[in-house]
């Protein structure tokens, strides 16, 4: 089906955003009366439509994916004038995105097969996740506009899992993001090509070995963590860990592997830790198992009774309205975890929660530092692994930051 065609016009002044290349258009910078004509589309999510967006007086700009249920109307893929073949440009974007994490090692080295192949607008394909894990893709779509090209999306992701890994075994579609929800969307869930995966899928990473959810949190692991989980076992060794939502169990496995003398890990989640025991199995670890509210589990915690603490929650901020309980209770999950570690503790504290700048995480931990009355150094300001990439133009990428920490 041929895509319609929308002319769009942005407000004077809102076209430096889309020249520099940023690929969000929000709906308060098109003209009245072209923001009005796409927002009628939202009973047509079916509809394949791409806007020509010019700037006031009529100069173009770029080419973007109607998304009628979202503040960002647009989300921009193509900068040249020319009406581009969604085909060829999706295959092309696809495949440069693969290439460039099999050129990193990461696809399919006898020390890793599993890491994210596509992380959307980082990787000019807006709302588009896709990780590989062992032999399988798994595919997220995660807005309304993208949805209308469905089929495409996948035509496009077949061909170019086809040319560049031919040892992949089946592309699985696990579409249950927040921007799903957000919009409007239902969960949706179907094998794309080839074999469907079981409920675990086994993969290595830097030798070590997991099973993944497929079906799970975030197409089934934290790839963005890789070189932090790496980085913070160098300073563990012979002391005890605690991990707390610790999921499957990265931190803690690679933590084992490096010498830690003991393993404690704390999730609220039944699942994630029977996944996490059979992770440390695999590599030949045991540990301690707590099901527990994490914020609760730390707060418990007697003063100075832990050598090292990971404290990896989830999004706290999912959105702006939120943005002020999300900063407390990353205050208040710092400060108990710093009160909690022993002289000399070490602590490996994260956010993942887009809206919370690294300056902001970081004035956060100083203030939980201020109030727990102990002196602490930051030895490591961390960042998701370049599996994640961020682009200059697209700083809204930069969502995972954290801290190594230690007490004195």
């Amino acid at each position: 089906m041929a895509s319609q065609i929308v002319p769009v016009h942005l407000k004077p002044g809102k076209e430096k955003m889309p020249r520099l290349f940023h690929p969000w258009i929000f709906s308060g910078a098109i003209i009245d009366g072209d923001r009005k004509i796409l927002q009628n589309l939202s009973g047509k999510v079916n509809s394949q439509v791409l806007a020509r967006v010019n700037d006031s007086r009529g100069n173009f700009l770029a080419w973007g994916i109607i998304n009628p249920r979202s503040q960002i109307l647009i989300r921009l893929v193509d900068w040249y004038e020319s009406l581009p073949d969604l085909t060829k440009l999706f295959t092309q974007l696809f495949l440069q995105a693969f290439r460039f994490r099999i050129n990193l090692g990461l696809v399919d080295s006898p020390q890793t097969s599993g890491c994210r192949l596509v992380f959307s607008e980082s990787d000019g394909i807006p709302g588009i996740i896709v990780d590989k894990i062992g032999n399988y893709i798994i595919v997220q779509i995660e807005v309304a506009g993208m949805e209308s090209f469905r089929s495409l999306i996948l035509e496009c992701l077949i061909s170019a899992v086809k040319t560049t890994m031919p040892g992949v075994l089946g592309i699985w579609e696990q579409s249950d993001g927040d921007g799903r929800s957000l919009e409007g969307l239902p969960k949706h869930e179907e094998l794309v090509w080839g074999e469907e995966p079981g409920e675990e899928i086994s993969f290595y990473e830097n030798s070590l070995t997991f099973l993944a959810h497929p079906r799970g949190q975030k197409t089934g692991f934290y790839f963005d963590q890789r070189e932090n989980r790496k980085l913070f076992s160098q300073y563990v060794k012979g002391i005890s860990v605690t991990d707390v939502c610790s999921y499957s169990g990265g931190f803690s496995i690679y933590a084992g592997i490096a010498g830690a003398k003991s393993l404690h890990m704390v999730d609220n989640s039944a699942s994630a830790l029977s996944l996490a025991r059979a992770n440390l199995q695999l590599n030949g670890l045991s540990a301690q198992f707590t099901q527990a509210d994490a914020f609760e589990f730390l707060r418990s915690l007697p003063s100075s009774s832990q050598e090292a603490l990971v404290f990896d929650p989830p999004k706290l901020v999912p959105s702006r309205k939120t943005l002020d309980r999300g900063l407390r209770a990353y205050k208040d999950g710092n400060l108990h975890s710093i009160r909690a570690l022993v002289p000399g503790g070490i602590l490996a504290t994260f956010s993942c929660s887009g809206l919370v700048s690294q300056e902001t995480f970081e004035e956060v931990f100083s203030y939980a530092a201020k109030d727990s009355g102990k002196r602490v150094q930051i030895l490591h300001r961390l960042h998701q692994a370049p599996c994640h990439p961020v682009l200059t133009s697209f700083p809204e990428g930069r969502y995972l930051k954290g801290i190594i920490a230690r007490i004195l």
